[in-house]
């Protein structure tokens, strides 16, 4: 029962360990290969760059996978778990020291957005925000006792895990898409095998080995010609990307058109959406709206199921996302922000989504695009770097084929992704109740 929750301060709870600074004394501590060094915009974006020699880190400033890490600098308030490494100085590590909180609870009430909000209202820096550990110890938190603690950490750690497993399956999926692409169009699979069949026998058991039909391979040519890409099956032919694809630039949206309020408003899609590999990720925190008076006027920038999301700008240091894209798994709820560019098909029976999504995120794609990508400390890719990339088209037997094949797959990855999004839905709506005690579920049986 609520009567029973016991009302104090962060401070009577835990204690906080401050990450380690990197300047002219420690920076020796930096290598190639060490310890990732957690850093707010690595937390944040799930990556690992900069590394510290394990042997000479500070043993306060090492975290383990139970640890959590919670950002103090600039970016107040975002906390971690589940990660391994050296945390950065932007950051602290918080250390239960009363027995009577569990990590878990810690963990989901300092994701609340009414916390975070609280937190950087008492940070110092009009600039650059700083919560120092007083203020950060200031923050008033209730407590049930630890076995509802331990239920409410189970009923939202649930949801996060099926929100994991989705985007995890959404790999794997991808993953063969990925597999049966190369297979087909770039390793041209099928056409070295039946060329090397020498009779039906030998057709068939090359169509077994290569997890398709006889019918199928027989759809592929048997033969190589030349091209300006090298040599190609015979009858398919080599586009440019302008050829097959409309091209659109996002929208540089103005600080008075944004806003946080998702009530009858519409998401912006930001590179942040956009993994690393390639890939679409919904985005919890920091998500921007747009509501205008005048709808029309964004027609252009809204997305489509199937439009593909390709990040332009990236920093000359860290060319983690440049060129990579996503595939967008939803209809009417996202508009294209700057530095993203939409691709989106011309006409899909000569190429549809998949293939060409799939052939956005092959490395030589990548490498393709980044090489002909502009110099400075800010890297762009120009329209026309991109329209001017060359594809290879195949027949369109062999792409009917290989569409109906991983059609399937991506309607998987959208059914997935629009499970993520009510999944968190229901997290951020269940979250504020279960940690105010407006949901009971101390007689709750889990």
């Amino acid at each position: 029962m609520k009567s029973e929750w016991k009302d104090t301060f962060l401070g009577e709870l835990v204690d906080i360990k401050q990450g380690l600074a990197i300047n002219a004394k420690s920076k020796h501590l930096l290598v190639e290969d060490g310890m990732p060094l957690l850093r707010i915009t690595d937390l944040l974006n799930d990556k690992q760059v900069r590394f510290i020699n394990a042997a000479e880190a500070p043993a306060q400033c090492i975290a383990n996978e139970e640890d959590l890490i919670y950002t103090r600098t600039g970016q107040v308030g975002h906390i971690f778990r589940g990660k391994v490494g050296v945390v950065h100085n932007n950051c602290f590590r918080i250390i239960p020291k009363d027995e009577n909180i569990t990590r878990g609870y810690l963990y989901w009430f300092l994701s609340q957005d009414k916390i975070r909000k609280y937190a950087n209202d008492i940070s110092s820096g009009s600039v650059q925000k700083d919560l120092s550990h007083s203020a950060f110890k200031s923050i008033p938190i209730a407590i049930p006792s630890p076995n509802t603690q331990h239920k409410i950490e189970l009923i939202l750690n649930s949801i996060d895990d099926k929100i994991e497993l989705n985007r995890k399956m959404n790999e794997t999926l991808e993953a063969m898409a990925q597999a049966l692409f190369k297979s087909w169009f770039v390793d041209f699979d099928p056409v070295h095998a039946k060329a090397n069949a020498k009779s039906d026998a030998e057709l068939e058991k090359a169509a077994a080995e290569l997890g398709i039909s006889k019918e199928v391979l027989e759809l592929f040519p048997s033969t190589f010609v030349e091209s300006e890409m090298g040599m190609i099956p015979e009858g398919w032919e080599v586009k440019t990307l302008d050829d097959v694809v409309d091209f659109q630039n996002g929208y540089s949206f103005k600080s008075k058109e944004l806003h946080e309020d998702p009530h009858n408003s519409i998401k912006i899609f930001k590179m942040g959406h956009i993994q690393r590999g390639g890939g679409f990720k919904e985005e919890g925190k920091d998500t921007y709206f747009y509501n205008s008076d005048n709808p029309t006027k964004m027609n252009k920038y809204l997305l489509k199921k199937g439009d593909i999301l390709m990040a332009m700008t990236d920093m000359k240091a860290n060319m983690a996302l440049l060129a990579h894209t996503a595939l967008m798994p939803h209809d009417d709820r996202y508009l294209l922000n700057q530095r993203v560019g939409r691709l989106r098909v011309k006409d899909k029976h000569l190429l549809d989504y998949p293939y060409l999504y799939i052939f956005s995120n092959h490395v030589d794609t990548i490498h393709d695009l980044r090489s002909r990508s502009n110099s400075g400390v800010q890297v762009n890719l120009t329209t026309k770097a991109i329209l001017d990339t060359k594809i290879i088209v195949p027949n369109n037997q062999v792409h009917n084929e290989f569409n109906k094949l991983v059609s399937v797959i991506f309607a998987k990855v959208f059914a997935n992704n629009e499970e993520i999004v009510n999944l968190q839905k229901t997290r951020d709506t269940l979250l504020p109740k279960l940690l105010s005690g407006e949901l009971d579920v101390s007689e709750v049986e889990i």
